[in-house]
């Protein structure tokens, strides 16, 4: 059984390669409505994990200090993907 990765976290992930960031080219990645992502940046900035500056129509994210910690797990979670059933019955 595989557990489906939360939308933030794969967010987080992208940006912890390349950031700063246009929404729209995390939007292309095509895992999540534009809708939904703005919804999830617009959270996280709430909570100091990065910051967005308008460029025109386009919104460039970049991480802040504490958002790019976050943002090294998320990817490390992501490229370390472990079955859940294999990981409770180890």
């Amino acid at each position: 059984m595989q557990l489906d990765i939360p939308s933030w976290i794969r967010v987080m992930a992208i940006l912890s390669d390349h950031q700063p960031s246009y929404m729209y080219k995390i939007f292309k990645k095509k895992f999540i409505t534009y809708s939904h992502l703005s919804n999830i940046i617009n959270t996280l900035e709430k909570k100091g994990l990065l910051t967005t500056t308008r460029d025109g129509a386009l919104r460039l994210i970049t991480l802040t200090p504490p958002g790019k910690k976050l943002a090294d797990a998320c990817k490390y979670i992501i490229g370390n993907k472990i079955d859940a059933v294999q990981y409770i019955f180890l």
